[in-house]
């Protein structure tokens, strides 16, 4: 069934300490309606293994996801800062860090990676970087 795309499912992905992320393909986002905390927008991340992870996007993450840097099919790497405070509201909220690249870019450790063959003269062409 590999010409067919998944469509729902996932689970909730919940950092609990600083430093936690998630890296996966962002298919997008929608509100959805009702549950405990009400309407709330959820972006779906899509992991290595095709697994589906939700991720609710939380004042700290709002911004990240509304930018034109970032849109369906491009890599998602979310890393989780921990709680911190707004110094205009004083209110405490989660940090994250949101990097995004285009799907197919190399990362940068299959960059070094392939330096390095390259480097020792051995034919890069049949190795997928």
């Amino acid at each position: 069934m590999s010409e067919y795309e998944r469509i729902g499912g996932g689970t909730f992905w919940k950092p609990l300490a600083e430093g936690d992320q998630i890296e996966g393909l962002y298919r997008g986002k929608e509100l959805r309606e009702g549950g405990q905390y009400g309407p709330q927008d959820v972006a779906t991340i899509e992991l290595r293994g095709g697994d589906l992870k939700l991720v609710t996007v939380k004042a700290g993450l709002k911004s990240s996801f509304e930018s034109s840097a970032l849109t369906p099919g491009k890599i998602v790497k979310i890393i989780y800062l921990g709680k911190q405070k707004n110094p205009r509201t004083g209110r405490t909220f989660d940090a994250f860090e949101v990097f995004a690249r285009t799907a197919d870019a190399p990362t940068a450790a299959q960059q070094a990676a392939k330096a390095r063959v390259e480097a020792a003269g051995i034919e890069t062409e049949d190795v997928p970087f």
